[in-house]
């Protein structure tokens, strides 16, 4: 397993996470199996994206579709800046039993 690591700043959260939203399904077609949004506590405009996919080449090639949604206006408008998206290899994950977290 493969993460596409997203760091992006936005000054409203809400306008790129409807944006976010919209592309669930283009998401889905490109080979995404999961992904996480994070936010900077001590920066709320830093918001990180990590994109979950099965093989390393999907998710080097999704890096391309970053750009060209970057390049976009609508994209402009909701975002200040990204930082270049790294591609990590996924070694371990666990998640516990929700009623571990209470």
């Amino acid at each position: 397993m493969f993460a596409l690591h997203v760091a992006t700043v936005t000054d409203d959260y809400g306008r790129w996470h409807d944006a976010f939203a919209q592309a669930e399904g283009f998401r889905a077609g490109a080979g995404v199996t999961a992904y996480r949004v994070t936010r900077n506590l001590d920066d709320p405009t830093k918001v990180y994206v990590d994109l979950d996919f099965c093989a390393k080449e999907q998710a080097e090639h999704f890096i391309g579709v970053l750009q060209n949604i970057w390049d976009s206006n609508r994209s402009r408008c909701v975002a200040r800046g990204h930082d270049r998206p790294q591609v990590r290899e996924i070694l371990d994950v666990h998640q516990y039993a929700s009623s571990q977290h209470r």
